[in-house]
């Protein structure tokens, strides 16, 4: 029971600091709407997947999904 609790302690904070550091990226965009030419969630989300395994992949997906329908 402790493991999963961890597990899902650590899949959620990922995915608040994707959406942080998401967020912070869209608003640096050329133009409203557009992609940014930096992205550094994908930076973020590689080393988490390194580090962690891939059992955290949700956390990326979630993270993605609510920067990206905010």
């Amino acid at each position: 029971m402790r493991r999963v609790l961890t597990w899902v302690g650590k899949v959620l904070l990922l995915a608040v600091v994707y959406y942080v550091v998401a967020s912070g990226s869209l608003s640096i965009a050329s133009l409203p709407g557009n992609v940014s030419a930096v992205w550094p969630p994908t930076g973020l989300a590689v080393v988490a997947l390194l580090r962690g395994g891939r059992r955290l992949w949700p956390a990326v997906f979630v993270g993605a999904l609510v920067a990206n329908a905010a």
